[in-house]
């Protein structure tokens, strides 16, 4: 089963806030993995939205690795 934590603020991205975050059971061998929460502000126009959606699309592309999504 997955579950997401979320964790202390990394910063401040063009969308809205990034967030240190633990991941349980997203790798074979890793019972808990470090990852980095990307949100929307609250007020993002839809434009905005679709872009980060657009930036998720192309860090998908990139193909496996630990730190991209994919």
């Amino acid at each position: 089963i997955y579950s997401l934590t979320v964790g202390h603020l990394l910063g401040k991205g063009a969308f809205g806030f990034v967030y240190q975050g633990l991941a349980k059971n997203i790798l074979p061998k890793e019972k808990l993995t470090t990852v980095a929460i990307k949100t929307v502000r609250d007020d993002a126009t839809s434009e905005e939205i679709e872009n980060l959606l657009k930036e998720l699309s192309v860090m998908k592309m990139v193909g496996k690795h630990p730190n991209i999504i994919s």
